[in-house]
């Protein structure tokens, strides 16, 4: 027999579907991972005292960030990815509650329905 985990994991996952990065995230990491170490990279040459090595600093920054994106993006695929699937789960949760049913709503629905039993 399935838990309810795997029960609600299988009803959701075909609804959430393949999810996108939006546009302006993507355009906002290439600024980030291809612009952001020349800026940063006259800073820790300033700092270093050694202006003429600012080109060279930023080379191996952009290097630097141009190795570790792919992975970063994962991480950052998996928490938005994540956030998706809790937010389905809760939705599906919320329509799925059970509702307490007094006596006189189980005489209203045998009445109305007697094909039906109610359980108590």
């Amino acid at each position: 027999m399935l838990s309810y985990f795997t029960q609600t994991l299988a009803a959701t996952t075909f609804e959430l579907g393949p999810q996108r990065t939006p546009g302006w995230m993507m355009f906002l990491i290439i600024v980030m991972v291809v612009v952001l170490p020349f800026i940063i990279g006259p800073f820790i040459a300033k700092a270093f005292k050694a202006k003429e090595y600012s080109n060279r600093i930023s080379t191996i920054l952009l290097s630097l960030f141009l190795a570790i994106t792919p992975f970063a993006y994962q991480v950052f695929k998996g928490n938005v990815e994540q956030s998706a699937y809790n937010a389905k789960l809760h939705e599906a949760n919320t329509k799925n509650e059970a509702y307490k049913i007094t006596d006189e709503g189980v005489e209203k629905i045998e009445e109305a329905m007697p094909n039906v039993t109610v359980q108590r």
